[in-house]
């Protein structure tokens, strides 16, 4: 998927964002699978209503945030795009993008802060449970 063929055809973002477009409305695996530059094959469903609508945001990794539109559902679609190799690719949500786009921190660091919200919740009723336990303890002649 990297040949000079590739290279040209998807020489700029717009062209591939417009081939989502046709991917997602066709069904077309096999192009969806030459726009991502992967072996593997993605299977998706055929959908009319979706239309391309606005180029979301640029971000400093160089990723190319693009917006589609389920015109029946009104459900919205993010796709990302980014050079690689020269040409320019269609970037699926999986453990390398997550890590690749810095989106990570948008699922690591709420589940961070739940797990050491746990941890001091759980350590101060401990202590406050021993410390009553002391104070139980020395009110009542120890024992």
């Amino acid at each position: 998927y990297f040949t000079d063929e590739y290279l040209q055809k998807y020489n700029a973002p717009g062209p591939v964002a417009l081939a989502i477009e046709e991917a997602l409305q066709t069904g077309n695996n096999e192009l969806f699978t030459e726009l991502t530059g992967l072996h593997r094959g993605f299977n998706i469903e055929p959908n009319p209503n979706i239309i391309f609508t606005i180029l979301l945001d640029v971000d400093d990794r160089g990723y190319f945030h693009y917006l589609y539109l389920d015109m029946k559902t009104y459900r919205r679609s993010t796709y990302y795009v980014k050079q690689v190799k020269e040409r320019w690719v269609v970037v699926p949500e999986d453990l390398y993008f997550y890590w690749d786009s810095g989106f990570w921190w948008d699922v690591y660091l709420p589940l961070a802060l739940v797990w050491w919200g746990i941890l001091i919740v759980v350590w101060v009723t401990i202590f406050v449970y021993r410390l009553g336990a002391k104070t139980r303890e020395s009110m009542h002649g120890g024992g």
